[in-house]
């Protein structure tokens, strides 16, 4: 099981400009205005709370999402909104979430003033990549990740073309195959194979990932020139059964999450496993908020179900904003001050009984800081 265990939040990827979910619907650029599943989601915030297209962003993803999962686990009509119709807005609302985070990830891999971001995320990853190939049977680490986003595999597909790391695979944990017609071994045959497998558990599902709900199989597009994303352009279907449409796989944010999914129960499962046998879990951009629920379930079981003394297990944040970064003198830096200040007493709290330490800082700071990663 891995020595170290990285849990990446929103944070993580704010570098990058992903943007977090309270921002998405601020980010619909004008291409996207005239798509159809745009004009489905417009009706679908007009009949529910009478909001006009330009305060979209003023309804909470979580409220919609929520407000919609209700209505469709209880087969109840909203409005003059019969039952298919509600379900055919929330796949435009799925959609259109995935086409803004494909915007902005193209935008990151391409455009040049991200050049110096990039470098240090790709140091990043290669010093991951690296540590993980001084032992093949070793596990010195795994990645949790809560973001849809492609940013980690992105960097650890790039840097799989380079000279002696062609064996170097993304390892989701999941028994999963691949969408680009590249022969690819299943994440969990990797290891056995011989390969440097770099385990990220995706427990909120993934951008690039499609599912078939006839012969449940989990496909998975891979890429190293853009951080791959499934439906840029069009559907995609499963080409191993009746060339079912694939659905997306990500846990939208809801109050009623559905986390029964074969390969999402694997994914916690081993995500569980990770963090329960971790000697270090460093939180990086994360803010443990009280309505994850089930995240913070799996961390006590993990920690309450570990053979190690509580004493000898770290846990670790990476706290943003730094202190240079806020301003007293205004009240919008005396409010930042006072969300990271009830962020770290969450973090203090609920980890009151551990070895607990935490740094405020941005997480491209913490990228470069081996001494961190590795040994704090």
């Amino acid at each position: 099981m891995a020595e170290t265990v990285f849990v990446l939040g929103a944070g993580f990827s704010a570098p990058a400009k992903v943007p977090v979910q309270n921002d998405i619907m601020k980010n619909i650029s004008a291409p996207l205005k005239n798509k159809r599943f745009y004009k489905n989601v417009t009706s679908l915030y007009k009949t529910l709370f009478g909001v006009e297209e330009q305060n979209l962003y003023r309804i909470p993803l979580e409220d919609v999402f929520s407000f919609l999962d209700r209505s469709i686990s209880s087969r109840e009509d909203i409005n003059n909104l019969e039952l298919g119709d509600i379900w055919k807005k929330e796949g435009s609302l799925r959609r259109l979430v995935t086409m803004v985070l494909n915007e902005k990830l193209n935008d990151f891999s391409v455009n040049s003033k991200y050049k110096k971001v990039r470098q240090i995320y790709r140091n990043f990853f290669k010093a991951l990549v690296d540590k993980r190939m001084e032992d093949q049977k070793g596990d010195p680490f795994s990645i949790v990740s809560l973001n849809w986003d492609t940013i980690p595999e992105f960097f650890i597909n790039k840097i799989s073309k380079y000279k002696g790391y062609e064996d170097v695979n993304v390892d989701y944990t999941v028994y999963d195959h691949s969408h680009d017609y590249v022969k690819r071994l299943p994440s969990i045959h990797l290891k056995t194979k011989g390969y440097y497998n770099i385990k990220i558990a995706k427990i909120h599902g993934s951008v690039n990932w499609g599912y078939c709900s006839n012969c449940g199989r989990l496909y998975v597009k891979h890429s190293s020139t853009t951080p791959p994303v499934f439906y840029e352009k069009n559907d995609s279907t499963c080409k191993e059964c009746s060339r079912t449409k694939l659905k997306r796989l990500i846990i939208t944010p809801t109050f009623m999450k559905d986390l029964n999914n074969t390969h999402l129960r694997m994914t916690w499962h081993n995500a569980l496993m990770d963090l329960q046998q971790a000697r270090r879990i460093i939180f990086v951009g994360y803010s443990l908020p009280l309505a994850d629920f089930e995240f913070r379930y799996i961390l006590t079981k993990a920690i309450a179900g570990s053979n190690m003394p509580m004493k000898n297990k770290k846990i670790r944040a990476i706290l943003y904003p730094p202190d240079n970064l806020i301003n007293l003198k205004t009240n919008i830096g005396k409010r930042s001050k006072w969300e990271r200040d009830s962020l770290e007493k969450r973090y203090s709290d609920f980890f009151s009984h551990l070895s607990y330490d935490y740094r405020c800082m941005d997480a491209l700071d913490f990228m470069q800081d081996s001494d961190l990663i590795w040994e704090w």
